[in-house]
């Protein structure tokens, strides 16, 4: 392997008042991360200006050039399943959320399991056949929805907005105010109330899952393989980056679903020998789910943790075998907003690629104002 870049998403934020003025990145301790700044090179990694998604921004990474905006979880998501989606079909990545008086009141991974989203899917399935839809369930809450029916096609390309943001929305009118797209979600509703888990939530007093939130709809993008990439691996459990990769026609690895956390971290690093590939691209999710879920105290401790347990262990890998090791993110977060903004992130490559070592004594968010190199973020696998 000549190469290992480790996408550390979620680890940058904005200063916090809760912090004392500091970001969590500032706040944790790094000193691997900091050896990383201080004895290679560094660089303010730069997103396209518009890349609306981590997964627009893992395929920019992967040599895509075309429009950003057109990158959907929808049949990302499909394509991560195995799903072929023919002509005329369209994809939507599906959460199942909780309403009041016809609104959005929860939308976390939380509200239901894995089992109970994949017999919500089932009914569906059955409830919904004679209108060209078919569920297949993803992980919790969240699922794909594959299907012909015109009234789905003509909203599959409309922007919807980030899940977070829907709080407070008519559930019926986040893709629009179509009557018969009106109708067709209020099906789906009443088939998610009748079902006898909401019957058993309704009997021991908690919160049904009452209402379909259909996001990031679209058609598969041909993309083709490209010869610089082609010895490239990508590391992720995320369905959508899954998809992404695959699209790029890039080999993914994966892992089952994760019992305790950090787990597929560890078996990682046992398998690093095993790796074929000339560039390992590792995609860590656990900040951006701090980030997401506006876990303060739990994002710090990761970045500890991370830095401690992963980077490092990785650090020394690649000195013993001779092998480039970058860390940074695809994309800026904010977990006051839990979600990911606009913004440059910081890059370290070790050991460093000039003849200087770099002046920088901490790998933070102010490496950026001192960074003398900025790389777009289509170059960073040739970095």
């Amino acid at each position: 392997m000549k190469k290992i870049v480790c996408l550390l998403e979620g680890i940058t934020d904005r200063p916090l008042r809760d912090l004392g003025g500091v970001t969590p990145l500032q706040k944790a301790p790094t000193p691997n991360l900091d050896a990383m700044a201080k004895n290679g090179s560094v660089a303010a990694l730069l997103p396209p200006p518009a890349c609306p998604t981590e997964e627009a921004a893992l395929m920019a990474l992967l040599g895509f050039d075309g429009d950003l905006n057109l990158v959907r979880r929808g049949p990302l998501e499909a394509c991560a399943l195995g799903e072929d989606l023919t002509r005329g079909q369209v994809a939507f990545s599906v959460r199942f959320v909780s309403s009041g008086q016809g609104v959005i009141v929860d939308v976390s991974d939380e509200v239901l399991s894995d089992s109970e989203g994949k017999l919500f899917c089932d009914a569906l399935n059955a409830g919904m056949e004679r209108e060209h839809c078919r569920f297949i369930p993803v992980a919790g809450p969240r699922a794909v929805l594959i299907t012909d029916n015109p009234v789905f096609v003509e909203v599959a390309d409309k922007q919807t907005p980030h899940p977070v943001d829907t709080i407070g929305m008519k559930w019926k009118e986040v893709l629009g105010k179509n009557r018969d797209l009106k109708k067709l979600l209020k099906q789906i509703s009443c088939l998610l109330e009748r079902h006898e888990i909401n019957a058993l939530r309704e009997d021991l007093e908690e919160t049904i899952v009452n209402a379909c939130l259909l996001c990031e709809g679209g058609s598969f993008l041909s993309l083709g393989t490209k010869d610089d990439i082609s010895r490239t691996l990508v590391c992720t459990t995320a369905p959508s980056l899954i998809g992404a990769a695959k699209m790029a026609g890039v080999d993914v690895w994966t892992f089952p679903t994760e019992q305790r956390k950090f787990h597929h971290l560890r078996t990682l690093l046992k398998r690093l020998d095993t790796v074929e590939a000339d560039t390992l691209v590792v995609v860590v999710p656990y900040l951006w789910r701090s980030t997401y879920k506006g876990d303060l105290l739990e994002k710090v401790k990761t970045i500890e943790w991370l830095d401690r347990n992963f980077v490092g262990p990785l650090k020394d890998w690649c000195e013993k075998e001779a092998c480039d090791f970058v860390v940074g993110a695809l994309r800026h977060s904010d977990i006051s907003e839990g979600r990911m903004v606009e913004g440059a992130t910081p890059l370290a490559c070790f050991p460093q690629k000039n003849k200087e070592p770099s002046s920088i004594d901490l790998f933070d968010e102010q490496l950026l104002e001192t960074a003398t190199q900025t790389l777009p973020l289509s170059e960073l696998l040739s970095w």
